[in-house]
């Protein structure tokens, strides 16, 4: 670091005069003249006998320079060089800025080597360097946070890239201002990431952005400029604007051949890429002209293996076949078969992707080519599985509702099924395998292979529309697109341009390889791959177009039970039909079906209440979409629920129909005002009496399911979901997924794709690796955007909560039935053999509790293996349908019972409490006007979490209501639910003599007070709302007492003294009331507590009040940890709070607990470790050295509140 004497050193003029010209000639990009200068600058240095540590200083800087120019020449011995003699001057010097110098330049050196991971090491230590002794929103940490950008790009993790870039940005505004070279650097750079996010016109924006700054502040010949000229064409070649592609790559060539040369990496780079748009123009000759320019240049550089030397010479071997006649193309291809089939013979036991699968260069071709049409699919075939995207027009249409209600007698009649009379009910979902078409109302009853044709037709679709889209059509391809992707105004008419073309070329600015992914024949997979694809007959098949919207119909259980299992399948990207019996009112108690279990005792407005709440609370984004239905236009919230009412013929008159929807809807708006915005009321009502079969009826039922439709699509054209491009590669993932678990289905078909690997279990690597044997793998990132998607449309499970890895269910319907195994709702559904089972079923439904005996008897009929039957229990427990009562284990260590509180039938007796002294109730929840309800799902979850805390077998349940024993505290712990709160009670046990009773009261007294069990209650409340219901996170949770006069619910908004005498009012009846609970749960400020009548003479109050407030505290900030923390992250986070990696690892690989509970056992493990005073701050420190900022802010802010 700068010491004082060197402030009045001067350094020579000579030497001076050298560097100051040497970064004159940096910034005019003249590296000749610059390295003449440093050259010169360094011997005049040399000369000096002993040189002040200014002049080392300066000699460092110089040899750094000299490093950047052998780097930015792609002379990596050189730059090594100097970069080594730079970092054996700094560490001698012992100057912590110039080694984080030195560090930055080993970074660039590895990240233009491809070695990412070793960039990525090297910038993390100096950005951590830099952090000591630099203050914060110093430039110099923009300049790391800008190299970390480029790294994610590098790594195809935009999401961090986008994080890393707003970083650096925010910096150099406030410190460069809006107009300097290193902003537009930036705004380059946020380019890119929007350009590989498929967001063309804002990655366009952005380079104008940078462009506009860059001819501003710097010479008109700087390669920045060339860059951004070079990208800007890039864009352009992808959406068909050639002239304006070869203007901006001419404009970037001038400026490369003056400043770089003729033989740069640079210009082989940019050669490539006008040769590209020639080959796009159908111009091969000229295209052969600039890959032959390109190679000529790079060959030398890089050597033959070098994959820019690979890319070219494919491009010239592509760009040569195209040049040929279709004569030459067949001689040439039947020499590749010949050379391949005998490959194949003698290399049996040669892995697939060997280098020298074919060795001869130019006999690249994968598939036969018998002439030149066959050879444009071939390449839209590599074009679409690279390159391109298409509209999504598919999602889920799912109908909801309370049991009994007729949901599935209106799927039917939708869907033109009959109709039968007393039908079972649906158990947990059903995935009716029914697709509707809304332009014309054409059903597909789909088993799984007609799934996969749907699949596969959307690929062979693309496939075709590229082949056939002729150079002169691509421009006004691309404006059509372009309109259509924007259009913010849908309705029910036609989008802009009429029929829309269904994929859309994606823009990457890469250097560019005319469409062929692969280079050599890499696997037998790929080929299956693409023959399986090619071999259709493209000339019968009918287009594909955007306008083509399909839902897929599932139907919801309307058990109370299943208001648990419903989570796993939900989706906020789906289109929801909730169904109401016209003939009941609101207040009605639910019809239960003969023969089902009795459990719940809700009316139908709370089990509306329940259905609104679980599907509106899982959606986090508060946007709005506007319809045009009737010629008005309506601004509604997401999701979109749509009423329609069942029931219809017991009502003839149409005027009391209309009357009693409206009624019904009304009041159920009221109730709960603020979903008013996410419903549509339909007015529809269906007659679905099978008995109901006259012309007149047929007429109604069919006008109803019209006037449905049109709904349905109108809402699905404006859906975000709905304009989201999809790649190509995911339809094909998801057809290889369903082929491959179907196979006996499809065995007939000798064309059908298939793999050993898939499983209806699989992990995220085994999932990448699928993907990466069938060339379809891109990132980590855009895998799990994938199985997002997937999820969405009820394809897979996507669970990222249950291990350190995800886990992915790709047989959906198979875990259905295992569901439906283990949860039956109808009695009779068990035989005479299942005698055993019905009795530990019966007793699951008194207790609450479900022996592993029967699970394992429930689920032996799928023959699952013991690594899928932990899996599977993992699962549920992961989505709170099991809970291990971890206290009662086997022998092997697993669970012996599970807790199952959903399944308690209603006439369970409560708890007799008439020996024991019980508190006044406290309760726990959210304003009325922002939750009115508090669905059921949530509070089972909070009841297994609760058990998970306190982890005893003395829990005791009855409807809606458990108790627990807090063993080391001799008292017991009431929860209930009472609509949007829960209820919380202790009591303990009445005993003689006095001297024992009241050591019982002080003991109690003290857990409350220093335990705070109502604050525990109120944060895994908090947490489970934060995972379940995301968009109610932010709402505040508070306690509330009831009042005795009207029975409302009275927050408690501040902290009572004692001198209060426990006088609260009501905001409802303004009546003053003295509220027990205030005394009983201890709802005062602490200081005030030495006045209180109980005696706590062995506890010292300060010290008490410090360990309240600390020990709260952590609570929050390891609940909040739990809550966000990504399993992937917690192996490290574990090693960053010094506990071991075979704790932390012991920990992750534990049979039983979610995610949540992991990652809090690691905290808890931590607090163990860190003895009498752990300190927060040490894990907000582990926090942000794994660079998750936000998190770390949260948990600081936890700190301050």
């Amino acid at each position: 670091m700068a010491d004082d004497q060197s402030t009045h050193f001067v350094i020579p003029p000579n030497i001076q005069t050298l560097y100051k010209k040497g970064k004159e000639c940096k910034t005019a990009c003249n590296f000749v003249e610059e390295l003449s200068c440093y050259t010169q600058a360094l011997e005049e240095i040399q000369m000096l006998s002993n040189p002040h540590i200014v002049i080392k200083r300066l000699r460092c800087d110089i040899y750094l320079d000299i490093c950047l120019i052998h780097t930015l020449r792609y002379e990596w011995t050189e730059a090594n060089k100097w970069k080594e003699k730079g970092q054996h001057l700094a560490d001698k010097l012992q100057d912590e800025v110039r080694i984080a110098k030195c560090l930055d330049m080993q970074c660039e050196i590895k990240r233009m080597q491809l070695n990412f991971n070793g960039a990525l090491e090297d910038c993390n230590k100096s950005l951590e360097m830099k952090t000591k002794y630099l203050k914060e929103g110093d430039v110099c940490f923009a300049d790391n946070y800008h190299q970390l950008g480029r790294i994610c790009i590098d790594q195809q993790n935009y999401k961090k890239a986008l994080e890393m870039l707003d970083k650096s940005l925010e910096i150099r505004l406030l410190v460069l201002g809006p107009n300097h070279s290193d902003v537009a650097r930036i705004y380059y750079s946020i380019a890119v990431v929007y350009s590989y996010q498929l967001k063309n016109d804002d990655a366009l924006s952005m380079f104008d952005k940078s462009l506009k700054i860059q001819l501003s502040v710097l010479n008109g010949n700087h390669p920045d400029i060339a860059n951004t000229y070079n990208s800007i064409g890039l864009i352009y070649c992808y959406q068909g604007k050639y002239d304006e592609a070869h203007s901006a790559y001419d404009k970037s060539l001038k400026i490369r051949l003056s400043v770089l040369g003729d033989n740069h990496p640079d210009v082989a780079q940019l050669y490539n890429n006008i040769g590209f748009t020639y080959h796009q123009q159908g111009e091969y000759n000229k295209a052969l002209e600039m890959f032959d320019k390109s190679l000529n240049i790079a060959l030398p550089i890089y050597g033959e293996g070098h994959p820019e030397v690979r890319l070219t010479r494919n491009n010239i071997r592509r760009a040569t076949m195209f040049s040929l006649p279709t004569s030459a193309v067949k001689s040439i291809f039947h020499g590749v078969v010949k050379l391949f089939k005998r490959d194949q013979t003698s290399n049996d036991s040669k892995p697939a992707n060997s280098d020298n699968a074919i060795s001869d260069p130019s006999c690249d071709i994968s598939y036969q080519v018998k002439d030149s049409q066959e050879m444009k699919y071939y390449n839209a075939y590599i074009k679409v599985l690279n390159l391109c995207d298409g509209h999504n027009n598919l999602i889920r249409g799912i109908f909801i509702g309370p049991r009994g209600v007729g949901k599935s007698s209106i799927r039917k009649v939708f869907s033109q099924q009959n109709l039968i009379g007393n039908a079972s009910p649906t158990q947990v979902v059903e995935n009716t395998g029914i697709l509707v078409n809304t332009e014309d109302y054409r059903l597909n009853y789909l088993e799984n292979r007609d799934w996969t044709k749907i699949l596969d037709d959307k690929v062979k679709a693309a496939i075709k529309q590229l082949a056939e889209t002729s150079m002169d059509n691509q421009d006004k391809f691309n404006q059509q697109i372009g309109q259509f992707a924007t259009t913010d105004n849908l309705s029910e008419t036609n989008p802009p341009g009429g029929n829309t073309p269904f994929v859309l070329v994606r823009s990457n600015l890469q250097e560019v390889e005319i469409p062929s992914k692969e280079t050599e024949i890499e696997s037998e997979s790929k080929l299956s791959l693409r023959k399986y694809y090619l071999s259709s007959n493209f000339d019968q098949m009918a287009d594909e177009r955007h306008n083509n919207q399909f839902v897929k119909l599932w139907d919801f259980g309307g058990h109370p039970i299943y208001h648990v299992t419903h989570y796993p399948f939900i989706s906020a990207n789906s289109i929801y039909i909730l169904v109401f019996d016209i003939t009941q009112e609101l207040n009605n108690k639910v019809k239960i079906r003969k023969g089902e279990l009795s459990t719940g005792n809700m009316t139908y407005l709370q089990a509306m209440q329940e259905w609104l709440k679980s599907i509106i609370g899982c959606y986090r984004s508060q946007s709005t979409i506007t319809v045009k239905i009737n010629d008005k236009d309506k601004s509604y919230q997401l999701p979109i629920i749509i009423m329609v009412a069942s029931h219809g013929d017991c009502i003839t008159d149409n005027k009391k129909q209309t009357s009693r929807f409206n009624k019904f809807v009304s009041g159920l708006m009221s109730s709960m005002p603020a979903y008013a915005r996410n419903i549509y009321s339909s007015g529809i009502i269906f007659n679905c009496n099978p008995d109901h079969t006259s012309e007149s009826t047929k007429v109604q039922r069919q006008q109803c399911c019209h006037r449905l439709l049109s709904i349905i699509k109108t809402f699905i054209r404006q859906l975000p979901f709905m304009s989201n491009p999809i790649p190509i590669r995911w339809y094909i993932m998801a057809a290889l997924l369903k082929k491959s678990i179907h196979n006996e289905a499809t065995s007939s078909d000798n064309n059908e794709i298939r793999n050993s690997q898939v499983r209806n279990i699989m992990t995220m690597k085994q999932m990448e690796t699928l993907a990466q044997e069938y060339g379809l793998f891109e990132s980590r990132e855009k895998m799990i955007a994938m199985l997002k998607y997937l999820h969405d449309l009820g394809e897979v499970i996507y669970c990222d909560n249950v291990r350190s890895e995800a886990i992915i269910i790709t047989n959906v319907d198979w875990l259905l039935n295992i569901f439906r195994s283990i949860i039956p709702i109808q009695v009779n559904n068990f035989t005479q053999e299942d005698i055993p089972m019905k009795q530990e079923y019966d007793i699951a439904c008194l207790t609450g509790r479900l022996s592993r005996r029967y699970i394992d008897e429930a689920i032996l009929k799928f023959d699952l293996d013991e690594n899928n039957t932990r899996t599977i229990l993992e699962l549920m427990e992961a989505y709170d349908i099991l809970c291990t009562i971890r206290s009662e284990l086997d022998e092997n260590g697993t669970g012996s019972q599970y807790f199952v509180p959903y399944l308690l039938q209603q006439d369970v007796a409560p708890f007799d409490l008439s020996t024991y002294h019980v508190s006044d109730w406290l309760y726990i929840g959210y304003k009325q006007e922002d939750i009115p309800y508090l669905p059921d799902g949530i509070y089972y979850c909070l009841l297994s979490s609760c058990l998970r805390e306190w982890n005893n077998t003395d829990v005791e349940v009855y409807y809606q209501c458990a108790k627990y024993y807090l063993v080391n505290d001799n008292y017991y712990l009431i929860v209930k639910k009472e609509k949007s709160h829960i209820g919380l009670q202790y009591c303990y046990q009445k005993s003689d003599p006095p001297a024992i009773y009241n050591s019982v009261i002080d003991k109690v007294k003290n857990s409350i007070f220093v335990e705070r069990t109502h604050n525990i209650v109120k944060n895994k409340l908090i947490a489970i709302m934060k995972m379940r219901m995301m968009k109610f996170q932010e709402e505040h949770c508070r306690f509330y007492v009831k009042c005795s006069k009207c029975s409302e619910q009275i927050p408690i908004v501040k902290e009572y003294k004692k001198e209060d005498e426990n006088l609260i009012r009501c905001q409802h009846c303004k009546n003053v009331l003295s509220s027990q609970s205030l005394n009983d749960w201890i709802i005062y400020k602490e200081e005030l507590w030495n006045g209180l009548l109980i005696d706590y003479s062995y506890f010292h109050l300060i010290s008490l009040e410090k360990k309240i407030y600390r020990e709260e505290k952590e609570r929050e900030c390891f609940d909040l940890i739990a809550a966000k923390l990504d399993g992937d992250c917690l192996l490290r986070f574990g090693v960053l709070l010094k506990l071991t990696d075979i704790k932390v690892k012991e920990i992750i690989s534990s049979q039983n607990g979610r995610r949540y509970d992991k990652v809090y056992n690691v905290l808890k493990s931590w607090k163990d470790k860190a003895g009498m005073s752990p300190k927060i701050s040490a894990v907000v420190e582990a926090l942000r050295k794994m660079e998750i900022n936000a998190l770390a802010e949260e948990v600081e802010q936890k700190l301050t509140e």
